[in-house]
């Protein structure tokens, strides 16, 4: 892949990311619908797997980050099937997971020759994810039984901790 195309297709991923996270956030105000965020959010997806096939010639972990996505993204569309709606769920959040390490990695060979700090970083960058997903998901938990037993309007104040603790996994990234 020519480093014009390469640039081209990173540009797009990063602008991508950036609408990704400005999509998160306003996830979290409660005047947003959640059906306008949801399809936001697919189409990012659509986005950044055409950015991934497109790279796929830089490094083979981009087309892999890419088919797992698209495995991910059809996951996340049949969840409304009753039976297998919760199975297909956390098959998606695997396979999320398996595609941003491929991703991440990806990047790192990306740079690799030319910067081994930075294809270091990249792929610590990961680690730092996971933690603060773990982090997150585990802070989340603890208010939400915390205000249950408060007798407080939960659904309110969970969200408003929610997005707080989402935080880390927004700076990430």
């Amino acid at each position: 892949m020519e480093n014009n195309d390469m640039q081209k297709w990173l540009r797009v991923l990063i602008y991508t990311m950036i609408v990704s996270i400005v999509n998160s956030v306003l996830n979290y105000l409660p005047f947003i619908p959640a059906v306008v965020t949801t399809w936001v959010s697919r189409g990012i997806t659509v986005v950044m797997v055409l950015c991934m096939f497109q790279l796929a010639s830089a490094s083979p972990c981009y087309r892999k980050a890419g088919i797992l996505r698209v495995v991910e993204f059809v996951c996340g569309l049949l969840v409304s099937i009753p039976v297998v709606g919760t199975v297909l769920v956390f098959t998606a959040s695997v396979l999320f997971i398996i595609a941003v390490y491929q991703e991440y990695h990806a990047h790192g060979e990306a740079v690799a020759d030319k910067d081994a700090v930075l294809a270091r970083k990249w792929n610590r960058l990961f680690g730092w994810g996971v933690i603060a997903v773990v982090l997150t998901a585990m802070g989340s938990s603890i208010t939400t039984v915390l205000l249950t037993l408060s007798g407080w309007d939960v659904t309110r104040i969970a969200g408003i901790f929610n997005g707080l603790l989402s935080l880390p996994l927004l700076v990430i990234d």
